[in-house]
């Protein structure tokens, strides 16, 4: 039996096609229906589709694996199976085209899960060199991570944990490796300085605030901190004569009027970008000679609160993110303002995203537990592919130096590293 592709059409619309393995599929007209993906799967096999079946299966019984479609491109993807069965490498329809991805791309044969919170992890952060990633969870946990030579083996211990299990929220490293730093739901940061001796973390110091500390970054010389508050204040910390001590440079109570979702400084130091849930993105510049910091507006969502936002490693772009799309933003060649250059479209809430050092790649986590890869193509077009394995909301994202690992961290408890396969 075989079924009308178009009389399907509604049953697909609620479920989604499988797709996974090393294939790309790429949108040729200007969208890709699921009537035309449901084609296609029958030009190339021809297997009958149960349209009553929930969720959707071939009429082998075998069921569909999850992938998104969308008006975007389909995206990187691995391998492409329909009710189990491969579908050949090079396909062509009038709507679709499916053709073998030659790079290695991340997949989710290539993933190990680190296991060891009791909560929900906050974040994850690559060391400058790639061999070590520390993480932060809802259980009041500080742990760092270390691969062991080259394998995917990753031995954890935990370096702090909070007397009163209060929440970590966000951690990073310094750019030369030697301080990490930390911050709680208590209205405190944590800095480790590294003890070139031992290589053990010590000099613990605690730098507090009047609220929850929700973000916390290292300028590019490791000479100044910045957080942000859930009060909307944002505080920029400088380092004294290279030690581990740490004063409170300058300060701003009205930085933004709601939660600063993250702080994080341009590649050369000289800016700051922020986010909130008031709806706002800021870019903060150091004014020569006074030690003060000078706003200006990037950008207002119209309602939707900010979760993250990022520069790029050029320093010309920032990303931002709310509800469901992650957005690219991009300075005029003039440096005189900043405008938006692309929308990324996801079919969840978007908690995170990152640039990998080439710039060239974004990883995003959404709120079901999907990560994102978009790869920027030579016309300035972004493919996806899509990473699935997260049982629930991802909260941190983050490439690793080489660009070969993506660290994730979410509210299931784990943390995921992908590899390029």
């Amino acid at each position: 039996m075989e079924s009308n592709p178009s009389s399907a059409t509604s049953t697909l619309t609620d479920h989604f096609l499988q797709l996974s393995g090393n294939v790309i599929v790429e949108r040729v007209g200007p969208f890709l229906p699921l009537r035309d993906a449901l084609n296609l799967a029958l030009t190339c096999r021809s297997i009958a589709l149960s349209e009553s079946a929930s969720p959707l299966t071939a009429s082998n019984g075998k069921p569909l694996l999850q992938y998104r479609a969308s008006s975007e491109k389909s995206g990187l993807v691995n391998e492409l199976h329909l009710a189990g069965k491969v579908i050949p490498n090079s396909i062509e329809t009038n709507s679709v085209k499916v053709k073998r991805q030659l790079s290695k791309a991340f997949n989710e044969k290539n993933v190990v899960t680190l296991t060891g919170h009791s909560d929900t992890v906050d974040a994850a952060n690559f060391s400058p060199d790639g061999s070590q990633i520390v993480t932060v969870a809802n259980d009041g946990e500080v742990k760092i991570w270390s691969q062991q030579g080259n394998s995917h083996q990753w031995n954890s211990t935990t370096l702090f944990r909070h007397d009163t299990n209060c929440i970590a929220t966000s951690a990073t490293f310094s750019p030369d490796g030697q301080q990490l730093v930390a911050s709680f739901a208590d209205g405190h940061v944590a800095v480790w300085q590294l003890n070139g001796s031992d290589d053990k973390w010590s000099d613990l110091v605690w730098l507090t605030h009047d609220d929850w500390v929700q973000s916390v970054d290292v300028s590019p010389d490791g000479k100044r901190l910045v957080t942000g508050d859930s009060d909307g204040a944002l505080t920029v910390w400088s380092r004294v004569n290279g030690c581990n001590q740490w004063n409170k440079e300058w300060h701003d109570d009205v930085s933004h009027s709601d939660n600063v979702s993250s702080a994080n400084f341009s590649p050369d130091g000289s800016q700051i970008v922020t986010s909130s849930r008031d709806s706002g993105v800021r870019v903060w510049s150091r004014e020569a000679g006074s030690g003060q910091w000078g706003s200006v507006e990037l950008m207002r969502t119209g309602g939707f609160g900010v979760d993250f936002t990022h520069f790029s490693p050029d320093g010309r772009q920032i990303i931002v993110g709310f509800d469901d799309a992650v957005e690219v933003w991009r300075r005029s060649e003039d440096n005189a303002k900043w405008g938006c250059a692309v929308t990324l479209e996801h079919q969840a809430w978007v908690r995170s995203a990152n640039f990998s050092q080439d710039g060239n790649h974004i990883a995003a986590g959404d709120n079901d537990g999907t990560v994102t890869v978009w790869s920027r193509t030579n016309n300035d077009k972004w493919d996806r592919m899509l990473l699935l394995g997260h049982t629930d909301g991802i909260n941190s994202v983050a490439f690793s130096p080489d660009g070969c690992h993506i660290v994730t961290a979410a509210d299931d408890k784990s943390v995921k590293v992908w590899s390029r396969g």
